[in-house]
């Protein structure tokens, strides 16, 4: 405007006028030698301070036109600086200054507490000191078929201590992992495995036929053959490879292709894709570190814990459970997926397998009655939107 009429200066100037409003709430744009713009609310509905805010976004949108007139409207930053400084004050959360990878936090619980469970399923309980040892032969094993730092290894297996075993041990090669759920359809492994582009999956008899589906690559079988599906590159039984004489000692920087940084990727995770296709997260070790430590302070979680692994591999709530588990001394819990459905046989299993710490959806903790849960369960609540009735419900 400025450019088309010589001599034409804007500025920008408020007064207050009281008066009475018929709506909520108003803008009314005057044009006139002078624009004028008049704001009127409720003030049963609204205090001053919040219209003087939104008139002081109406303001910033003006003068960021003033200055630049091809900005895009959807790129106007709306937070004054103070709403800016109270939303990020708030956030903000307490410092953790502690900086290392997943392998180094759970290998701390290995030196303190060897003997002390680190996975129950229903066919075996391995403590942190066997575990390790097991993880660390297979991490041996996928470093000599060139994983590493930076490289990507999905894993497609039921919830079960080998599943516990097989992330470990990717994190502990130095890869990051990426959890596919076998349940997905076929279509959705397709993509995920051709966007993600992992160096090789690792899988289960069972899981190999829906490998060979989603087009998987190459694939490294943990247990049995299963299905003769032709996909499957090679049979790797970590137990096997106790006999082939790899070391159970910890890895170190010289044993893996590459130095692991707390900066690497630790595990790769899409998002539902309900807004499009889905798209690849990437989560580095610093950061399961600092959710570790602030979870460990906020939740008050002792070694004693016992996790139970609820969600589906694919969602990084998953990732909290196992961290929150593994990384605390406590115990992860596995369970078949009819003994997860929630209502009562979720209660049954929480009760059976005394599981003390949890993470549930809003929508799973609805249909739990209040008396479901053993008192001292420590609940959290999240992936969904949680409703105020049923917050107070559980408070």
């Amino acid at each position: 405007i400025q450019e088309q009429v010589p001599g034409l200066r804007i500025s920008l100037d408020e007064e207050p006028v009281p008066g009475a409003s018929h709506y909520p709430l108003s803008l009314v744009v005057m044009p006139d030698e002078r624009l004028s713009l008049e704001l009127s609310y409720r003030a049963d509905l609204f205090t001053a301070e919040a219209a003087g805010a939104l008139l002081a976004r109406v303001r910033k949108i003006l003068d960021c036109f003033v200055h630049d007139r091809t900005v895009p409207l959807g790129r106007i930053d709306l937070l004054t600086d103070r709403e800016r400084g109270q939303l990020l004050a708030a956030a903000e959360g307490a410092a953790h200054e502690r900086t290392a990878t997943f392998p180094e936090l759970f290998e701390e619980h290995v030196r303190a507490t060897p003997d002390a469970v680190a996975v129950y399923d229903h066919e075996l309980a391995l403590t942190y000191g066997e575990l390790d040892v097991q993880a660390n032969r297979l991490a041996r094993a996928l470093v000599d078929r060139g994983v590493g730092p930076e490289r990507v290894v999905a894993i497609a297996m039921p919830k079960s201590a080998r599943s516990v075993l097989a992330v470990l041990a990717v994190l502990k090669a130095g890869a990051a992992y990426l959890p596919l759920d076998l349940g997905y359809p076929p279509d959705r492994l397709r993509y995920l495995i051709g966007d993600a582009r992992p160096d090789l999956v690792l899988t289960t008899g069972e899981g190999a036929a829906v490998m060979a589906e989603a087009g998987a690559g190459k694939v490294l079988c943990l247990d049995g053959p299963g299905p003769d599906t032709g996909n499957v590159t090679e049979l790797l039984d970590p137990e096997a490879e106790l006999t082939a004489g790899l070391s159970g000692a910890t890895l170190t920087d010289a044993d893996r292709i590459a130095p692991l940084r707390p900066a690497n990727a630790a595990y790769l995770i899409y998002t539902s894709g309900s807004t499009g296709r889905p798209k690849g997260v990437v989560a580095s070790h610093l950061g399961i570190a600092a959710l570790i430590a602030q979870q460990r302070e906020g939740l008050a979680l002792r070694p004693q814990e016992r996790v139970l692994l609820f969600a589906s591999p694919s969602f990084d709530a998953s990732v909290w459970e196992l961290a929150t588990a593994l990384l605390t001394g406590a115990s992860a819990v596995t369970a078949d997926p009819d003994e997860l459905l929630p209502g009562p046989a979720l209660a049954r299993t929480v009760a059976r397998h005394g599981v003390t710490a949890l993470l549930l959806p809003p929508s799973s903790l609805a249909v739990l009655p209040e008396d479901a849960l053993p008192h001292g369960v420590t609940l959290v609540v999240g992936g969904e939107a949680c409703p105020p009735d049923l917050v107070a419900r559980w408070s």
